[in-house]
């Protein structure tokens, strides 16, 4: 009898933990859950070209240009923190033009480029990737917007990325129907081959000193899975699975927000660490790039609703620009647990994608005109 008295005990010991566990993980959820919008109109038909916003108090344009996209070259001091900063954008042809302000913005390369696809920027903003020419066969070239020349890279490149610390550069060439990922310093010549893979169409994401992650090309058809390689002791290991993948990652790597959807193109959110481990669920629906992560802080641009012909498919017809959406701004502070509605004007429409942190501002590029605009937010 004793011993059946202690088997209960020790079987509601474990359901009270569990259910403890399971209250904490709700309460830990809350700021991840938005408070209600104000409703919007729902447009039906394609987005119209669209004058530049009028500026207010707190939301204003950085340049009158349309942009392809921007980096920040940050002044850092012997400890490592940023002293000041410096904004640069790239024009639609391949121009790179800097920021001055009350000033004419001052163009530094005027060689034109055809077909920019992407940049990515180097950490500390002293250099710029750029992917451009034929889709089945891009080219890559760094600029170096500190000497103010162009670096050239290897022929039959199909995808790089800087590291970390902005002193290498990895990236995946073709050899002999294979894809081989190879690392350099960028100061060097020498490379170091880390593995070759069968795989093609992938994407590089050096996200921590040893690990690049391999990402496949988001489409809602296809299940794709992302890759780690360790690049120290060249193993592999699959951090993420779905359809519809696309992933945004904070600066040291640390956390990622990861978007897919299922068989019936229901989309999930969700916080996961570099292990791809789940770390919370968000309950509210936007991509990846429309969002940032910093040390304490989420910021996202949340569509209320979307114009396009019909209801999107995610995120084929967000890449494809089949639709656009009409977003509002949130702010959630991972130390406080609070959730802040920090931008909701309805009168001018912005679906805003890549942004970033400089100073107390919020940039971002609206995808409605393709200009690049500055939010003013609290400290």
């Amino acid at each position: 009898m004793r011993k059946i008295i202690i088997i209960i005990g020790v079987i509601f010991g474990i359901l009270a933990l569990a259910g403890g566990i399971y209250f904490a993980w709700k309460k830990s959820q809350e700021i991840l859950t938005p408070p209600t919008s104000p409703t919007i109109p729902i447009i039906t038909a394609p987005a119209p070209p669209i004058s530049p916003i009028p500026p207010t108090s707190n939301l204003k344009s950085i340049s009158d240009q349309t942009i392809f996209d921007y980096f920040i070259r940050h002044n850092l001091d012997e400890g490592g923190l940023t002293i000041s900063a410096e904004i640069f954008y790239i024009t639609q042809d391949g121009k790179i033009f800097k920021i001055i302000e009350n000033a004419e913005d001052e163009i530094i390369s005027s060689q034109p480029i055809e077909n920019i696809q992407l940049i990515k920027s180097s950490a500390n903003g002293e250099r710029i990737l750029i992917k451009y020419g034929k889709r089945d066969s891009p080219q890559f070239n760094i600029f170096n917007a500190v000497e103010r020349i162009w670096e050239l890279l290897p022929s039959e490149i199909t995808a790089a990325d800087f590291s970390p610390d902005s002193k290498k550069i990895a990236y995946l060439k073709t050899n002999n129907g294979k894809s081989d990922l190879i690392t350099k310093n960028i100061s060097e010549t020498k490379t170091t081959k880390i593995i070759s893979l069968s795989q093609k169409d992938l994407e590089l994401k050096w996200l921590t000193n040893e690990n690049i992650l391999l990402l496949p090309k988001p489409s809602s058809q296809i299940d794709s899975d992302i890759w780690s390689i360790n690049i120290t002791n060249k193993t592999l290991k699959k951090i993420a699975s779905g359809r519809g993948l696309m992933t945004n990652w904070s600066a040291d790597g640390s956390l990622g927000i990861k978007f897919f959807v299922d068989q019936k193109r229901n989309s999930s959110l969700d916080l996961i660490n570099d292990d791809g481990i789940t770390q919370a669920n968000f309950d509210f629906s936007t991509l990846p790039n429309k969002c940032l992560l910093t040390l304490n802080k989420i910021y996202c641009a949340i569509p209320q609703t979307h114009s396009s012909t019909q209801e999107p498919i995610l995120p084929d017809d967000y890449l494809k620009r089949n639709v656009y959406f009409e977003d509002f701004i949130y702010e959630m502070d991972i130390e406080q647990n609070t959730f802040e509605i920090i931008y909701t004007e309805t009168k001018s429409a912005i679906d805003a994608f890549r942004l970033s942190i400089l100073d107390n501002q919020l940039l971002f590029i609206n995808r409605y005109d393709n200009i690049l605009y500055k939010l003013v937010i609290s400290d």
